[in-house]
């Protein structure tokens, strides 16, 4: 299994059976303990690039699409995401990981990390697909970063490692796909 550095991608149609896609974002804060304590994951399914509202945002308040075929995991940094009953309109699944603001907190950054990975296996053989390079490393000074993104091309799933980063959080994050702040 190779790293794949921002940009690349996987097709899924080649792990034979594959129905449930976990996808673990893994990451060292080192002796940042208030960054890890505000780091934060979230999954937005995509219509026509866009999010159908607030309702399908996916994260720490609301742990699963209306459908319920994107959740949280278990663990801390997990999405998991049912490929079968992913509604047929929803055309991408972007992960991001970012920083909960804190008002008066000093200001932090993906950056600061150590570490920051992206890992996919099958959830239900619990098998390895493909893991990112070290993201944190080319993350910059934002505070939100779009590290994985399952999308369909016709009828086939793939992954591609993103890496666009933004500044403002999760709020930013959804700005980008149209729901304003």
């Amino acid at each position: 299994m190779s790293d794949l550095v921002p940009g690349a991608n996987v097709s899924l149609r080649e792990v034979p059976g594959l129905r449930l896609l976990r996808i673990s974002l893994e990451w060292d804060a080192g002796r940042e303990n208030v960054l890890d304590e505000r780091l934060g994951v979230a999954a937005l399914p995509l219509v026509d690039e866009k999010l159908p509202g607030r309702s399908h945002v996916v994260f720490g308040n609301q742990p699963t699409s209306p459908e319920q075929s994107t959740r949280l995991g278990a663990s801390n940094g997990v999405v998991e995401i049912d490929l079968d009953a992913v509604p047929a309109d929803v055309g991408r699944v972007a992960v991001i990981v970012f920083i909960h603001p804190r008002p008066g907190a000093a200001r932090r950054s993906l950056s600061q990390l150590r570490s920051l990975r992206a890992v996919v296996t099958d959830a239900e053989k619990g098998t390895p697909i493909t893991r990112s390079v070290d993201l944190a490393k080319s993350a910059g000074n934002v505070t939100a970063l779009i590290a994985v993104e399952v999308y369909r091309r016709g009828s086939e799933w793939k992954v591609k490692v993103n890496g666009q980063g933004f500044d403002g959080g999760l709020d930013a994050g959804l700005a980008q796909f149209g729901l304003p702040a």
